[in-house]
């Protein structure tokens, strides 16, 4: 029959050619994500890196370029109070790098040291705001300058005591959670 037209192909030959996978595109956005133990012994580290930089900066006193460059930063900064920052800085470091992530919070001990350390500065610059050279340096006279006009000088010096002693508190975990878990274990424990 030659005027006829081919027979469609059959089934199964249409059905392998759909089966055939379709490459997928991927998608060129990456979801990055970075575990919480990196951050924390990579914060841990560049703080003992610097707390040690900033040490040998303050105590050596004819440094080299580095720590004259770093001294000269922290110093206006500072003030006095920058004798204690490498001292801070080292035992943060190393409480971030010996921490066991699910045991403590080192995020709240970190916001709890800034907290402290900040309200220590700005009871220097309170203190010493009349003096030629203030001793809070350009922190704790910053600090001074915004809280004493809203609430008086003696109100910021009781203020920044509050918040100092709340900022060691939280660094030193000294919460009302611990003593709860504390007493509820105790409770638990029977007298037989």
């Amino acid at each position: 029959m030659p005027g006829r037209a081919k027979a469609a192909p059959s089934r199964s030959t249409r059905s392998s050619r759909a089966a055939a996978p379709v490459p997928r595109r991927r998608r060129s956005g990456r979801n990055w994500t970075i575990n919480g133990e990196i951050i924390r012994i990579i914060l841990g580290t560049v703080m003992l890196i610097l707390g040690v930089m900033l040490l040998i900066g303050l105590f050596v006193p004819s440094g080299g370029q580095l720590t004259n460059f770093i001294r000269n930063i922290v110093a206006p900064w500072f003030g006095t109070v920058r004798w204690l920052l490498p001292f801070v800085l080292l035992l943060l470091g190393y409480y971030l790098y010996r921490a066991q992530s699910d045991n403590s919070d080192w995020e709240l001990t970190l916001v709890g040291s800034a907290v402290s350390y900040l309200s220590l500065v700005g009871v220097f610059g309170l203190v010493t705001a009349n003096d030629p050279t203030p001793r809070g340096g350009g922190v704790g006279a910053a600090i001074a300058d915004f809280l004493s006009p809203l609430i008086s000088a003696p109100g910021a010096g009781l203020v920044l005591t509050i918040l100092m002693i709340a900022g060691l508190l939280l660094a030193l975990d000294m919460s009302d959670r611990k003593s709860t878990r504390l007493n509820s274990s105790h409770a638990n424990i029977s007298y037989a």
